[in-house]
């Protein structure tokens, strides 16, 4: 049934992985059957782990509606966990809501190994990287109907926390791949971008820096140029702009993209016209809001 998902679906786990992890779990007691986590954070425990994660949550939240917002499938369920697998947020339709809330995914519920066994976030902590994992692969069956992918969110050499895309259609697990790899750029950059202002708001040597390396990374400005915009840019069009961005000549622009020079300037005018700008630097003024630079 799913043989076309294993050839055509990335991040899939290490079999070594799946069987670490499903054994571990039952030298924890978990067994299949099970109906509920293990591992639930109340009261002063729960406050204190938000409170810890409030900056990441900050940050990771309007993203998470903005992307749920792009769904046709309402029925996508986007978790976000600490760096040890408690969650942290979590967003979805009211009905996947209630589900989830009814057999103990919740705020605080912890997603490792000890406490739901194997699982995208139990497996992607494991392995600390981006996890792919069908319905049928998870150890408890309460979570059997999902199929889910999972990727650390790297902050340096550390990792921060957890997301995790979970969806009934094992199909879409292909293209939200790419989804939950670009959200966890974004995510990195963000954090790393809004810590510096806390802690260094008047050092301006850094923050051009820190400008400096937000404007070189292309898969951080496509992101947050479609997630952060209302102006519904062509790929193409966002091509030109993060070329443009970087100080490349119209002529570097129509050789590096294959184009004329009479397509680059239809598309400039799109980009003009979508901005409401008539001038280049009226345009970059601009992107610098829609990248967070002002």
């Amino acid at each position: 049934m799913y043989e076309y998902l294993y050839e055509g679906l990335q991040f899939r786990p290490m079999r070594v992985s799946l069987q670490t992890i499903n054994k571990l779990s039952v030298e924890k007691g978990i067994i299949v059957q099970q109906q509920y986590p293990r591992d639930i954070l109340k009261d002063s425990a729960l406050s204190e782990i938000l409170n810890q994660n409030r900056l990441l949550i900050s940050i990771v939240r309007p993203l998470l509606y903005k992307v749920f917002s792009l769904f046709s499938n309402k029925a996508n369920l986007l978790l976000l966990t600490d760096a040890n697998g408690y969650i942290i947020d979590l967003i979805s339709s009211p009905e996947i809501l209630l589900s989830c809330f009814n057999n103990g995914i919740m705020l605080g519920t912890c997603m490792d190994y000890f406490s739901l066994g194997t699982n995208a976030i139990s497996l992607s902590k494991y392995e600390k990287g981006t996890i792919s994992i069908l319905g049928k692969e998870h150890f408890c069956h309460i979570l059997q109907s999902f199929n889910c992918l999972a990727t650390p969110i790297n902050l340096g050499m550390n990792i921060i926390g957890f997301l995790d895309i979970s969806t009934f259609e094992p199909s879409d697990l292909v293209h939200l791949s790419s989804v939950i790899f670009l959200l966890a750029e974004l995510i990195k950059s963000r954090f790393s971008y809004d810590s510096y202002k806390l802690n260094f708001n008047n050092d301006k040597d850094n923050l051009k820096s820190d400008i400096h390396s937000l404007k070189e990374s292309k898969i951080t400005f496509f992101g947050k140029i479609i997630v952060n915009s209302n102006f519904l840019f062509t790929i193409k069009e966002i091509e030109i702009l993060y070329e443009m961005y970087m100080k490349k000549s119209p002529a570097d622009i129509v050789k590096k993209l294959c184009i004329t020079s009479n397509t680059f300037k239809t598309h400039l005018r799109h980009i003009y016209q979508k901005l409401n700008v008539c001038t280049i630097d009226d345009c970059f003024v601009k992107i610098d809001n829609l990248l967070g630079l002002n």
